[in-house]
């Protein structure tokens, strides 16, 4: 019986994607460096070599990781300013995504750790960096709405940028620095700094 090429391909896509939220969760908590591929094989169910037929080394895998941490991001950028409403409105439903978003956090940390730490060669680590401020652009966009419609506070639209997702960032942190997670409460904080009077 003749196997069916679209089926099998699409079975291979899923199982690719077993293995990158697998990889997602080790990563997140034990880095690059301490990870392995043993581990995020057990994981997804497979055998330690039937892993390498769907990626060549951890830090392909972790590559893959990082762009689609990018992507992700710049995604739920361009759909925050495609939101109804004023720029506070965007900003505020920016905010309550990442609250409530559990993969978030676990993205932020990959992406993190390939700044921070030396796993990645200097160059390799600038465009990442370079790459990450220019990720920051349709937020900073937003700001500048905000600050036309009257919605945010006047001043350096990319200081409000930084200072706003700063505090995200700092909020989906705090379990992994042990502290409870916060409600949405939190959000209503943060809109208060930036929101104008």
């Amino acid at each position: 019986m003749a196997r069916n090429a679209s089926k099998d391909r699409l079975q291979r896509e899923a199982r690719r994607q077993q293995i990158l939220d697998a990889a997602l969760e080790v990563f997140s908590r034990r880095g690059l460096v301490a990870s392995k591929m043993s581990e995020i094989a057990a994981a997804v169910g497979l055998s330690h070599a039937n892993l390498y037929n769907y990626f060549a080394s951890k830090e392909e895998i972790y590559a893959h990781l990082l762009g689609t941490a990018g992507s992700n991001f710049v995604e739920r950028l361009s759909e925050a300013r495609a939101q109804p409403g004023l720029a506070i409105d965007k900003l505020r439903w920016l905010a309550e995504t990442y609250v409530q978003s559990s993969d978030i956090v676990k993205y932020f940390l990959l992406v993190l750790q390939a700044k921070t730490v030396e796993m990645f060669p200097y160059e390799e680590k600038q465009a990442m960096i370079r790459q990450s401020v220019d990720n920051y652009r349709p937020l900073i966009q937003i700001m500048e709405e905000g600050q036309r419609d009257g919605s945010v506070i006047q001043g350096d639209p990319e200081e409000k940028a930084l200072l706003f997702i700063s505090l995200l960032h700092g909020i989906i942190l705090l379990p992994v620095k042990g502290y409870p997670q916060v409600s949405l409460s939190a959000v209503d904080t943060i809109m208060r700094l930036i929101k104008s009077p």
